[in-house]
């Protein structure tokens, strides 16, 4: 009987080392409907030529993974693992939505997750935490959102949204919100204590570095060249154009003229239905065209105004 026991830790052991020992950085991003972007940045053995990667669930969408030099990995799904060709990468990112993250009662959304990885969680716009079963290692505002970081384990937090975030990109501020978001900032440096501060900034600082390294291994996708109009020459061609819309031209424009559907999704946190419907209108205003890039969609402005209607 002992002999079995030891072999079920010793499987289960190998496990983890397969799909969470390499991880460099784990990031993660609630979007208004409950849908989680999962991004992370791993290595690998060269000499292994296939990886098994957890995924935290099986309901997954949009999953992209890059190696080096820029070389789009194929992938296999099997239950809760991707099983990727690597091409003898020795790091790669991956990124993917996942649906099984997070559910709802009433008003109270929760997530939960267990994972033996440091990484950090960030909050829906202006979401109101309401509970947490774990102290995280670090807090830290960004803009309108909050980003919550955890050294693993598990971890269930609650958090309500302001009711009228459903609306536009930019909706009112609760002040009840911004109360318990300051109270929050407050309560969680004083049970951690100043030992726990020191140690946050340091991982703040490597954080940062990772992330930047990140960042420059994402490739830029790959978009027919032309001339993009400015976004005030669409505005002049095209009547009628919604404010929020706008801002979407604006992004676009300001970034080369085409971007990838998930990136707009995570620059205006909006869900995945809401910024479809954007993308749509826009399209049959004319403005932009929309094609398949690595699997997504990728929005691109239509090269010459006198096209738009």
């Amino acid at each position: 009987m002992w002999q079995l026991g030891a072999a079920l830790v010793l499987a289960t052991t190998l496990m983890v080392s397969i799909t969470y020992g390499s991880v460099q950085t784990m990031d993660l991003t609630i979007y208004p409907d409950g849908l989680v972007h999962v991004s992370t940045l791993l290595k690998t053995d060269r000499l292994d030529p296939v990886y098994r990667l957890n995924l935290f669930g099986t309901e997954v969408d949009n999953f992209v993974a890059i190696g080096e030099d820029n070389i789009l990995l194929s992938a296999m799904f099997q239950g809760e693992v991707a099983i990727l060709d690597t091409f003898d990468s020795a790091t790669f990112t991956a990124e993917y939505d996942i649906h099984d993250l997070v559910t709802k009662e009433g008003r109270i959304w929760t997530f939960v997750l267990d994972a033996p990885v440091e990484y950090t969680l960030m909050m829906p716009n202006r979401a109101v935490i309401v509970g947490m079963n774990a102290i995280p290692s670090g807090v830290e505002v960004i803009g309108d959102s909050t980003q919550l970081s955890f050294s693993g384990g598990s971890v269930e937090v609650n958090y309500i949204l302001n009711s009228a975030q459903t609306g536009g990109i930019d909706p009112p501020v609760s002040d009840n919100s911004d109360d318990i978001m300051w109270a929050l900032m407050i309560v969680i440096p004083a049970v951690s204590g100043a030992v726990a501060i020191v140690s946050i900034w340091r991982r703040h600082q490597i954080t940062r570095v990772a992330k930047s390294r990140m960042t420059e291994s994402v490739p830029t996708p790959d978009v027919p060249q032309h001339d993009t109009p400015t976004a005030e020459a669409i505005f002049a061609q095209v009547d009628n154009i919604r404010e929020d819309d706008k801002e979407i031209v604006r992004y676009i424009v300001e970034n080369g003229g085409a971007v990838l559907e998930s990136k707009l999704r995570k620059r205006f946190m909006q869900p995945r239905t809401t910024m479809w419907r954007a993308v749509k209108r826009l399209e049959r205003m004319g403005i932009v065209e929309v094609s398949k890039r690595d699997s997504q969609n990728l929005v691109a402005i239509r090269s010459k105004p006198e096209d738009m209607k």
